[in-house]
């Protein structure tokens, strides 16, 4: 009927107007923001270079880890700068699992974990799971990007603990205009590492960085060129991999490959993702998670959105809602979005990137390749584990 790769029954039951949507059951926790590493890309860079990062009180953690458990959350990712530098971590995952969280990660640069008596004091406290940021196969190439000698062997040293401990190992690689070109070769290379799952990063500023003038060197120039680099290394080394993200990069620039593309919109039920309110009332405060919530609410009216569809809780909602605000204040969508059939699924394109790309090109999926798409994780059906309202929805 359609000239797209997914099995007619399984679409048109995974885009239905009864589809199920979940929240994610896992929270970001920041430990504060002072890191060893200096990297070009990093999102803090910032408060890094002007001496403002810190770490927080352990108590103030806990308190959020306590709320986070009454909201029902059983994963959480520490992560900072370097979350492994605040003095009280230990206690801190220990605190986790005694709460009776069941998966406790870290997002790590690897340097301490590097340790593998340190290592282990945190695998016995009940750290089961690493997410380690490794930006390249190429160790002077990685060294490069984090500015600090050395790093590459540390965090491989790392993954090889972890491997020795039996605790899962993910990667987050960021691309940008530096190592783009090496992404076929990094894959190559991360599968021998033997990761639960890759994240492949297009660097994309946040709310705390547009126009950071610092992070120019490694600005993406165009995301037709790193779709192409990404889609050739996926043709080769996707299924090497239990599970792979790209994230920040519209479905346009990957087609034939919409399975791995995860926009701020598919973040809100991943497994492997963060609850968005939680995640920025815990790193801002409640009254911006409230305020932007609001404004999410306020706009829905007047936007097409696929908020419109799918079965879900309040919570659910207002997680949509405070998406709708950060889409809203993050992104653009250039006139031709508008005849797109993934157009309620997709953001568009990053602000910061259009005002010094004002013509850039998308690539609009026509009705002859996909209905108007309702389900922000129907093409997710492939990952049950990571979108597990799918598998429900295929029963």
């Amino acid at each position: 009927m359609y000239n797209r790769p997914m099995e007619d029954r399984v679409f048109e039951k995974l885009n239905s107007q009864a589809h199920t949507r979940v929240e994610t059951k896992r929270f970001v926790l920041y430990t504060g923001f002072a890191c060893n590493l200096r990297c070009q890309f990093c999102y803090y860079l910032k408060s890094l270079e002007d001496g403002t990062a810190e770490n927080f009180s352990a108590a103030s953690l806990k308190r959020k880890i306590y709320i986070a458990h009454l909201f029902g959350k059983t994963a959480i990712d520490f992560t900072g700068g370097e979350a492994t530098l605040h003095p009280q971590f230990k206690e801190l995952v220990s605190y986790a699992k005694g709460l009776g969280f069941k998966v406790i990660n870290v997002i790590t640069n690897g340097w301490k974990l590097a340790d593998l008596k340190f290592f282990q004091g945190l695998r016995d406290a009940g750290l089961n799971e690493v997410l380690f940021s490794l930006h390249s196969h190429l160790e002077e190439l990685h060294d490069e990007l984090t500015k600090i000698a050395g790093s590459q062997r540390k965090i491989l040293k790392a993954i090889s603990n972890a491997h020795e401990l039996n605790v899962r190992v993910r990667l987050n690689s960021v691309v940008t205009g530096k190592n783009a070109h090496e992404v076929s070769n990094f894959l190559e290379y991360a599968k021998t590492l033997k990761p639960h799952s890759v994240n492949l990063i297009v660097f994309n500023p946040t709310e705390e960085t547009v126009g950071y003038k610092n992070h120019d060197s490694i600005r993406i120039s165009t995301y037709e060129e790193i779709g192409r680099l990404i889609s050739q290394a996926l043709d080769q080394y996707k299924t090497f991999f239990p599970v792979v993200n790209v994230r920040f990069l519209s479905f346009c620039y990957l087609r034939g490959h919409e399975d791995v593309i995860r926009t701020y919109w598919q973040e809100i039920y991943e497994a492997e993702e963060w609850d968005p309110i939680l995640h920025w009332a815990f790193r801002k405060n409640w009254l911006f998670a409230l305020a932007a919530t609001i404004v999410g609410i306020l706009i829905f009216p007047f936007k097409q959105a696929h908020l419109f569809f799918g079965k879900k809780g309040f919570y659910v909602r207002l997680c949509e809602h405070f998406q709708n605000f950060r889409i809203l204040y993050l992104y653009r969508r250039p006139a031709k979005c508008a005849t797109c059939s993934l157009k309620l699924i997709c953001p568009g394109l990053p602000k910061d990137f259009y005002k010094t790309n004002p013509n850039a090109q998308v690539f609009p999926y026509s009705a002859n390749e996909y209905p108007l798409v309702k389900n922000p994780v129907l093409f997710g059906h492939k990952y049950p584990n990571k979108f597990p309202a799918t598998a429900h929805d295929l029963k």
